[in-house]
C-alpha cells in the first residue's frame, strides 16, 4: 500500500514538473518570438565615406565642355584631399600634373564638391555635383565657390551646360 502511494505521488509529482517544463518551454518560445527586431543599419552621412571611397587613381574616360568632346588624356589621382590630375602623352608617359584640394559636402542631393588651388582654399575654385557609382566617378562643374555657388553648381548629369567628366577607378596606388 505504502508502495502504490509512493509510486502514485511520485508520478503526481513528475506529471507536475513535466507540465511545468512545457509551460516554460511555452514561455520561452512565445517571448522569444516577440523579441525586438535588431536596429537598421546607419544611413552613410560622413563625407569621409566618400572621401574615402574615392581614394585611389582614376582614368578619364570622358570629358566634355558644353556638350563638346575634349581630351581624355588624364588620370586623376585622389590622396587625401589632394585631387592630383595627370596629363598622359600618346606613349602612355606623364607628363605634368596640376594639384587641387578637395572638398565635398553631402548635405545636399546630389553630393557637392569644390576644388581650390591651394590647401588654404583662397582661389582658383571649381564647384560641382558628383555621382560615385561602383567603381566609375562622374562629375558636372562650374567655376564657384562651395559657400556661395552651391545652390548654382550644375547638379543634372546629362545637361550639356557645364563641364563633365567620367573616371573609371584603377585602384590603389
Amino acid at each position: 500500500m505504502i508502495d502504490r502511494l509512493t509510486s502514485r505521488q511520485g508520478g503526481l509529482v513528475m506529471g507536475r514538473r513535466r507540465l511545468l517544463l512545457i509551460a516554460l518551454a511555452v514561455v520561452v518560445v512565445a517571448a522569444a518570438g516577440f523579441a525586438p527586431a535588431p536596429f537598421p543599419k546607419k544611413e552613410r552621412t560622413d563625407k569621409r565615406d566618400d572621401l574615402e571611397a574615392l581614394q585611389g587613381v582614376w582614368k578619364m574616360t570622358l570629358q566634355e565642355w558644353h556638350g563638346k568632346p575634349g581630351s581624355t588624356s588624364h588620370k586623376l589621382r585622389i590622396k587625401g584631399d589632394r585631387w592630383t590630375f595627370i596629363h598622359i602623352t600618346n606613349h602612355g608617359d606623364q607628363d605634368g600634373s596640376v594639384v587641387f584640394y578637395l572638398t565635398l559636402d553631402r548635405t545636399v542631393s546630389p553630393p557637392a564638391f569644390e576644388l581650390t588651388y591651394d590647401k588654404e582654399r583662397t582661389y582658383g575654385y571649381v564647384v560641382g555635383s558628383y555621382r560615385l557609382q561602383g567603381k566609375t566617378l562622374t562629375i558636372v562643374c562650374t567655376p564657384g565657390k562651395l559657400k556661395d555657388d552651391r545652390d548654382r553648381r550644375p547638379t543634372n548629369f546629362e545637361s550639356r551646360e557645364a563641364e563633365k567628366m567620367v573616371f573609371e577607378y584603377l585602384g590603389r596606388d
